[in-house]
């Protein structure tokens, strides 16, 4: 039993029964553009500094977690993460198929997983277009640029976040 797609056994961190997957999405209601929960502050990737990078790319991040906590982090995650556009499912080690409920809990909350994490994440994600992609230090800019477009814009970004929502609801 691993993690691994590919095990004969394949054991996740995540389970859908626990959540309401069809319940409304909320309003955006916060004025920063994403939220974070990162609390081991020794990961062995890149998150932090993409996180850092975000911020020096003006998206505004709430974090709530131990590392660059700025926020109350005493709070329900899925609740807190419905009231922004954006989720920092920034994930500690970029192992194939480690997936956790960082990702899920942001689909589950109607915001856009930003991810740091496994190579193959798209092999999870709900739909093209549905996430965003930190494969590396680089691509930060160029991601931070489609979270302020998606932000703007309110066509686009509904339209984003309606491939995930309709595919959890099909599947």
């Amino acid at each position: 039993m691993t993690t691994s797609l590919s095990s004969d056994v394949p054991v996740g961190y995540f389970s859908w029964a626990e959540y309401d997957i069809m319940g409304p999405v909320q309003p955006k209601s916060e004025k920063a553009l994403a939220a974070a929960f990162i609390s081991n502050c020794a990961a062995r990737n890149f998150r932090l500094q993409a996180l850092e990078g975000l911020e020096k790319a003006n998206i505004k991040i709430d974090s709530y977690g131990g590392c660059h906590r700025n926020r109350d982090g005493n709070v329900n995650k899925v609740e807190a993460l419905k009231r922004y556009k954006f989720s920092l499912a920034f994930e500690n080690s970029n192992e194939e198929d480690y997936v956790t409920e960082k990702f899920f809990q942001s689909l589950v909350a109607g915001s856009i997983p930003v991810v740091v994490g496994a190579p193959n994440i798209q092999d999870f994600a709900p739909a093209p277009g549905s996430i965003l992609h930190i494969k590396e230090l680089k691509d930060v800019e160029s991601v931070a640029k489609t979270m302020k477009h998606l932000g703007e814009d309110p066509i686009a970004y509904n339209e984003s976040l309606r491939q995930a929502l309709l595919f959890m609801i099909i599947y």
